[in-house]
């Protein structure tokens, strides 16, 4: 469970990074 928890994690951080690449103004 926790490998998948931080699967996830690390997913949603690689979504981070491509979004402040795309979209700069919604980071703040």
């Amino acid at each position: 469970m926790g490998e998948v928890v931080r699967l996830i994690e690390s997913e949603n951080e690689h979504i981070r990074d491509l979004s402040r690449q795309f979209i700069p103004h919604f980071t703040k």
